[in-house]
C-alpha cells in the first residue's frame, strides 16, 4: 500500500471514530490499538448506561401516565424532588436578601 493511500485510510478511520464520540482525530491518530479498543469499551458502556438511565425515565413517566388516567386524585401537582425541595415564600424572600447583601458586598470589595 502506497503512503498517499495509508494516510487517506488512516485520516477515515480517525474521522470515523471522531464521530463516533472516540476522541478528535489528532487523539485517534496517537492511540495504540489497545487505547482505541478501551476508548471504544467505555464509550459503550457510556451509552449503555445512558440507555438504562433513559428506559427507568419512560418507565417512570408510564407510572405518571397510570396514575392521571386511573386514580388522578394521587397524582402530584410537582415531583417528588421539587417538592423536598420547596420553600415557603417568607425563605425564598431570605434567600434573595442573602444574595442581594453578598452581590452589593462584592461591587464594594473587588
Amino acid at each position: 500500500m502506497n503512503e498517499g493511500k495509508y494516510r487517506a485510510l488512516c485520516g477515515e478511520i480517525a474521522l470515523r471514530g471522531a464521530r463516533q464520540g472516540l476522541g478528535t482525530r489528532r487523539e485517534i491518530l496517537e492511540m495504540t490499538p489497545r487505547e482505541l479498543e478501551e476508548a471504544r469499551q467505555r464509550r459503550e458502556a457510556e451509552e449503555e448506561w445512558l440507555m438504562e438511565k433513559m428506559d427507568a425515565l419512560a418507565w417512570l413517566v408510564g407510572q405518571y401516565v397510570a396514575v392521571a388516567l386511573h386514580a388522578p386524585e394521587r397524582y402530584p401537582l410537582r415531583p417528588d424532588r421539587a417538592t423536598r425541595n420547596a420553600r415557603t415564600p417568607e425563605e425564598m424572600r431570605q434567600v434573595l436578601m442573602r444574595m442581594a447583601e453578598r452581590s452589593g458586598e462584592d461591587e464594594r470589595h473587588p
